[in-house]
This record gives structure tokens, sequence and C-alpha cells, in this order.
């Protein structure tokens, strides 16, 4: 005979805020049938106790609530009491989760390292070598977990740990590690599971738990996240010694949040000038849909932030800018975060100009007067700005470029364009641009074009010379020699009282290496982890 009591731990499992919960409290001893009933204090709003045990409900309040519960044994008559403690938190947020379902195929998002011996952690459906060892008999959940086993008693030490920092937040409120964890003994065998993490890459691992007793069925781990980060690291460190092997699945981070959880990184991808830009901010939790807002700091000119989260817009001007975005969800619930876009000055190719923006030199164009005492500069509009004009228009309306003066001195004013990325492999790189330079009076205008590699020196390297009238618009073509990541062309017009040099729609083309170079350095470093959507941000 065993007396009458309620087996059940006093501090019961946390309530989650609108969020379905159903504890049952564990009779024992006694003969029954029994009932159970609230003796003093109140559960919190939304849960109530059933006479057969069960607390469950809706909770509609963050609160904490201490309460006795009688439980009667009505075939003995006898009646007995205890005390429970039962919280309600805010709902939990999903940062990161993996539940291992690759068809047994290592995860990607995952790396192994042993540290003694040489077992691997193997990807199957239970504990074991899912076979003559074989519990649990399956995963938790799905039909794959990890497991590490090994078939002799030596201690195999092997670390499962992700491979990419995880975002956690700008400011996470309550981050917690959660798993299922199965780690049965046999025949006196018995396995270990150690616990680690790190908030950067260069941090030393923090020990965070250490299971090292007989874990006969899969049972839940929770465990609060220390120094949370934007670049967490978790790590699994198995030791096999011939038990039924080292069992994990269903891991999440979660962070208990009202308001939604703006996941994407602070740092934002960057761009070059006047190069099209797209990034669409992500949030995790409150009640979607969610409208977006900017609450501090300025964009760069020509981009735009939209309530649906979408920052674009081809930036004008290079520099850091810092700003702060809102997300607020339907309930009214709002977080923010500070962001930082850097706008490179470089330009990617294809570059194109065509000086139809308006009726100033283009932004991250300059020009330099080359002739002491001469005041004349590039200046924008319809052909050379004489009327009437020669030629009488540009190339591609409204606007070109012209240089001209009324003196048969020469004066020369050089033209640069922005400092732009070829790359350091680029093959085809080419220089195209519409020239019209027409004689007066027998005086004919020059153009010389030079380039440079490297945008800090101020060597140039000469490039062409045209000496000859060029009646009429005319396509120049020419090849760029020496590819680099800091390319720079300077067009110097010489005017001597011809009808002037005038440029228009100037571009540079080519074609980048199929490795190296910016744009495949950013998808081999980021692709996978952007386009992987088990990665909230």
């Amino acid at each position: 005979y065993q007396p009458l009591a309620i087996t059940t731990p006093s501090l019961l499992p946390e309530a989650l805020l609108m969020t379905p919960y159903a504890v049952p409290l564990t009779p024992q001893g006694g003969f029954g049938p029994y009932t159970f009933a609230v003796s003093a204090g109140v559960l919190p709003e939304g849960l109530t106790l059933s006479t057969n045990g069960l607390i469950s409900g809706i909770a509609s309040n963050l609160e904490t609530q201490v309460f006795s519960v009688q439980l009667t044994d009505h075939g003995e008559g006898v009646s007995v009491l205890a005390d429970f403690t039962l919280s309600v938190g805010p709902p939990r947020v999903t940062l990161f989760a993996e539940g291992f379902e690759y068809g047994g195929m290592f995860p990607q998002r995952w790396i192994q390292q042993t540290v003694s011996n040489q077992a691997s952690w193997a990807f199957l459906n239970g504990g074991g070598n899912g076979d003559t060892f074989h519990l649990p008999e399956s995963a938790f959940e799905g039909n794959i977990n990890a497991v590490l086993w090994v078939d002799n008693t030596s201690n195999h030490v092997t670390r499962l740990f992700t491979k990419n920092g995880i975002n956690l937040g700008a400011a996470p409120a309550t981050p917690r590690l959660e798993f299922r964890h199965a780690m049965r003994a046999f025949q006196g065998m018995q396995d270990e599971l150690r616990v680690w993490v790190k908030s950067a890459a260069a941090d030393p691992w923090t020990p965070l738990a250490a299971y090292t007793n007989d874990t006969p069925d899969w049972t839940l781990r929770t465990l609060a996240l220390p120094d949370p980060s934007t670049n967490y690291f978790v790590m699994f460190e198995g030791t096999a010694r011939f038990g039924q092997g080292v069992c994990i699945d269903d891991v999440r981070i979660t962070d208990g949040s009202l308001a939604p959880i703006i996941t994407t990184l602070s740092a934002l991808p960057g761009t070059p000038v006047g190069m099209p830009y797209s990034q669409t901010f992500q949030a995790a939790g409150g009640e979607a849909p969610y409208t977006w807002s900017m609450v501090a700091g300025t964009l760069p000119d020509g981009v735009t932030f939209t309530a649906e989260g979408l920052l674009s817009g081809t930036p004008v001007t290079g520099g850091i800018t810092v700003f702060s975005v809102a997300v607020t969800d339907v309930l009214g619930f709002a977080s923010t975060n500070e962001c930082v876009l850097t706008v490179s000055n470089l330009r990617r190719v294809p570059f194109f100009e065509n000086l139809d923006a308006g009726s100033v030199i283009p932004s991250g164009w300059s020009q330099q007067i080359m002739t002491s005492g001469s005041t004349l500069k590039w200046l924008i509009g319809t052909g050379n700005g004489a009327s009437p004009a020669v030629p009488p228009a540009a190339h591609s309306a409204p606007n070109n470029l012209y240089l001209r003066s009324g003196t048969t001195s020469p004066q020369r004013t050089r033209l640069l364009t922005p400092a732009l990325d070829l790359g350091s492999g680029m093959t085809n790189a080419t220089l195209s641009f519409w020239l019209c330079m027409a004689s007066k009076n027998a005086n004919v205008d020059e153009l010389q074009v030079f380039y440079k590699t490297n945008a800090l020196v101020t060597e140039y390297k000469h490039l062409l010379t045209i000496k000859t009238a060029v009646p009429a618009w005319s396509n120049i073509v020419v090849a760029l020699p020496e590819a680099s990541y800091s390319y720079v062309i300077a067009f110097d017009g010489i005017a001597k009282a011809g009808h002037g040099v005038c440029l228009d729609d100037i571009s540079v083309t080519g074609d980048y290496p199929s490795t190296g170079g910016y744009a495949d350095w950013q998808l081999a470093e980021f692709g996978a982890e952007i386009t992987d959507e088990a990665i909230v941000g």
C-alpha cells in the first residue's frame, strides 16, 4: 500500500500566452477513484483544473500564480493537498530549427569534429546502429535523428556543431535551446552528452550542460542561452562507449516575445553606387501581417523603405548610412533594430551613363582643369551648347556632355569616371562611347582617353587619341587593358575653337571570371545561408 499523494513536481511547466496548454496532475497510492479540485489560490486566467486532474486552456495574461490542489481518494475517503506554481510567459518565437530530415545525409548546416578515436555522427531513424542496437526505435519527430554510437567501450568523443553563426535577433529577451535527447545504457555501458555554446566564431566554447545518466526515452531538454548574439554557435559533444547511442532530435532555439523579432542582420549586405539594390526585411513572432517603418536616421539618396519591409532603389552617393527600422504586428506590438548600409563608390559593370538624369555632372564623376589659368569645364546640354547646336541633338535625347571654347589656345579639362570594379580576371573589358567633334573654320578639337588601375594613384596610362574631325555622332569602341578592382577612365577634352568635344552614352562592359571576384565570393560565402529557409533571417 502506498499513501495517497500527487507526484507531479510543484513547479509546473511554463504556459505560453495565447497558446494551448495541457498538463495532467498524477495521483499515486490510495484506491481510487480520484478527483482533483483547487482548494486555495487561483490558476492563471484562461486555465482550469478538471476533476480528473488536467490543467488546460489558453492563458490570456502574463502572470505567475501559486495555488493548492486537493486530491480526494473516494475509495478510501481521504484527501491530500499539494502546492503548485504556474507561470505564463510570452509566446516562443523559433529563431533556429533543425530536424535532421535529409534522408540520412549529413546536414549542410553542421560540422563534426573528432576529439578522441574516430566515431562519426550518423543520421538514422532511432538509436544505436539502426539494426541490432536500436533504442529508441524511432526518431522523436519525422524519420531521422542524429546519433553517435560505437560497438566498443573505448571513449569515442565527437563534436557536432553549427557551421554558421545563428542570428538570435538584435535584443533577444529569453533565448533558450530546446532539443529532444535519448541515451539508453546497454549492459552497464553509459554514453554521455555535453552541450557547448559561444557568441562568436572566434570565441572559446563555453560549457552549458552535461548529461551522464541513463535516458531511455526521448526527453525534452531546455537550456537558457547566455550572452546571445547575432552570430551564435551551438555544439553537441557526444561520448560513445557501447551504450545505445547519444541521440538528439528536434533542435530549436526560441525566444519569448510578445512583439515580432527582427531577424534581418543589422549589418545589411552592401552595394556599389549606381547599382540597383533590394533587401527584404524579415521578422518572426507576434501576429502577422507586419507593418514596417523607418523611425530614425536617413537612407542613401535613391533608396526607399516600404511598409512591406522592402529596402530598394539605386544609391547615387557612397558612404555608410545608419538608420533604425520598426516592425509592428496586427496587435500593435512593435520592436526596433538599428541597421547599417554601406554603399561603395566602386561601380560594377555593366556600367552605363546616358547623362539624361539632370543638368549637372552625374554623381561619382569628377573633372579637373588641366590648363593653368583656364576655367573651362565639361557641361551637360544639347549638342555643343551653341545656337545653332553642332551636333543638333544628343546621341540619345535629351542630354550629352560637351567641352567647347571660342579661342584657339588649347584648353585641356579632364573628365573622370567613378572608380569601377573590373575584378582581377575580367575578360572582354570594353569601353564604348559616342563622339561628335566637328571642325569649325578648320579648327579641330582633340580627345585623349587615359586609364589607371588604382583610383588612389595619380599616374594615368594612355589609351587612345583622336585628333581628326568627327562631324557626326560615331561609336568609339576600345578594349580596356589591365582590369582591376579600382579602375578609372579619364576623358581629356582639348578645346581649340572647334565645335567642341561632345560625348554621350558611355558604357563599360566585360565578363567577370566564373570563380573569384566580388559576385562569386558573395554567392559562395552567403548563398546557402541566405536561401536556407530553416535559418530565420
